[in-house]
């Protein structure tokens, strides 16, 4: 039998330069470099490499064989590295006290890159949750810079976030640094306005994302009275930056926007991918739009809430126009976690529940398989909507028990065992031809918090794979299991 032609993609054409290759290991982990004062992190997808001094970033990917520059990822975290590094200095007087020779490599290769940063630009970047190397490197590389840090580091966030936009090169960032603090606002994309510096210095550093900066410019280029409306608050939490969106800026009242700001829930991550509030905001205006009515403005959330349910009732009261079921669920299901198969079973839940789930739109995204819901009876009545992400794996989007309120500790523990279980029978192969989904015991969700951290990193776009040279790095993974997904090295402590 004559073989098959070999392939356009594997094939270079006459003159062409040859093609890179980048064979992937079947290991993960961590590695450091002495000589360099590099720390690898890789796994079976990619390699990613940072330096120390100068502060630096290359990665290479399955998709990107050769090496690249990068600004590094957002969720390598300073605040890890000094958490690790303690958590290592522990190790090491636990093994002297017991005359034992210390272990774990891979927190002995992050604790020696950690050795070699500067203090300085660490004490000032430790406390930032993301983005935090990226900012790292422009006080390192442009020390001008740090005297902006030191009184208002939002801004110094808004001039990394910056740089790595516009493509500036140090040297320009550090002129910029000598010019008035209005001048420098109005180079990041803000107004050239006093009360813009007085309210970055007013952004809690456990808000601070160049995602989140990056809305708050783009929304202030769309409505030039925002400024108005966000001065006298006394901080921009995480759950304000959540809904300065310019799509919906001109239906908030003033009012919603202090209550957003001063509620404490809203000031720490979101147990799922959206504040309540958000979540809200974002489904009422989409259903109110759904219905051709005319979105108010929203003075109060008490105002929001009442919206929300008429908009809910509404829509559990509005038979559905299509029954085609969706497609069969994406993770498996369990005795107490199960999918929702067709429009009139969200229409149920939502009327049993009290949410949105009748709305049209989440039916879109079940058609679209993007987006799935599932019910769950134990150990208390919830709805959760689970998301895919781009690589495959996916994520808790909206979580909530009856009338949209958060879910108890225990609850979200259990889901997100399930997700984790879940994500790694998706790895396994079930999806792929080999059968029906499985159904998940109770032996399945027998992991511990530890574990359920790392479950969370995996589903992160932080992914690594070894160099060719492995045997220059003092420290290398276990190999990873083959029936299960390649999870990422967790810097920050569990």
């Amino acid at each position: 039998m004559p073989s098959a032609p070999p392939s356009r993609a594997t094939t270079p054409g006459p003159g062409s330069p040859p093609q890179a290759t980048f064979s992937t290991p079947n290991r993960n982990g961590v590695g450091f470099n002495d000589e360099k004062g590099s720390l690898t992190l890789f796994s079976t997808r990619s390699i990613r490499t940072y330096r120390a001094a100068p502060p630096m970033c290359w990665f290479k990917s399955l998709a990107h064989p050769r090496w690249r520059g990068s600004h590094g990822t957002s969720n390598f975290s300073i605040g890890g590295l000094v958490d690790t590094s303690l958590r290592y200095r522990a190790h090491v007087e636990t093994a002297a006290w017991r005359d034992e020779p210390p272990r774990r490599p891979q927190l002995r290769a992050i604790s020696a890159f950690y050795e070699r940063l500067d203090r300085e630009a660490v004490r000032l970047t430790q406390r930032i949750s993301r983005d935090s190397w990226l900012l790292y490197c422009l006080l390192v590389r442009a020390p001008e810079v740090r005297d902006i840090a030191r009184d208002n580091v939002a801004l110094a966030m808004l001039m990394a976030h910056q740089r790595r936009m516009s493509g500036q090169r140090f040297p320009q960032m550090a002129r910029l640094a000598r010019r008035k603090r209005t001048e420098i606002v109005a180079a990041c994309g803000l107004p050239a306005q006093k009360q813009w510096v007085r309210l970055l210095g007013r952004v809690p550093v456990e808000a601070l994302s160049t995602h989140n900066l990056f809305r708050l410019v783009r929304t202030a280029n769309t409505a030039p009275d925002l400024i108005t409306h966000l001065r006298h608050l006394p901080q921009l939490s995480r759950g304000l930056f959540a809904v300065l969106d310019p799509a919906w800026i001109g239906h908030l009242d003033p009012n919603l926007l202090r209550e957003i700001a001063a509620d404490p829930g809203q000031q720490r991550p979101p147990m799922q991918q959206r504040y309540r509030t958000e979540g809200l905001l974002h489904d009422t205006i989409r259903m109110q739009r759904a219905a051709n009515l005319p979105v108010p403005l929203i003075r109060s959330m008490a105002h929001l809430d009442q919206l929300h349910d008429e908009a809910v009732t509404r829509a559990v009261n509005t038979a559905p126009s299509r029954n085609r079921p969706f497609g069969p669920p994406p993770l498996p299901e369990s005795a107490h976690i199960v999918g929702l198969r067709t429009p009139a079973a969200l229409q149920e839940e939502a009327d049993l529940q009290r949410n949105c789930l009748a709305a049209r739109f989440w039916a879109d995204d079940c058609y679209a398989e993007t987006t799935y819901i599932y019910r769950v009876t134990a150990p208390q009545r919830a709805s959760v909507a689970i998301r895919r992400l781009p690589h495959g794996a996916w994520i808790v989007y909206e979580f909530k028990t009856r009338f949209n309120a958060e879910p108890e500790a225990e609850t979200v523990r259990a889901v997100r065992r399930w997700l984790r279980a879940g994500n790694q029978a998706l790895a396994s192969g079930w999806r792929a031809g080999l059968g029906d989904a499985p159904q998940l015991t109770d032996a399945d969700f027998s992991l511990g918090l530890e574990e359920l951290a790392e479950a969370d990193g995996w589903t992160s776009p932080w992914f690594c794979a070894p160099p060719h040279s492995v045997s220059r790095h003092q420290s290398v993974a276990q190999p990873a299991a083959p029936d299960r997904p390649v999870l990422r090295v967790e810097v920050t402590s569990t």
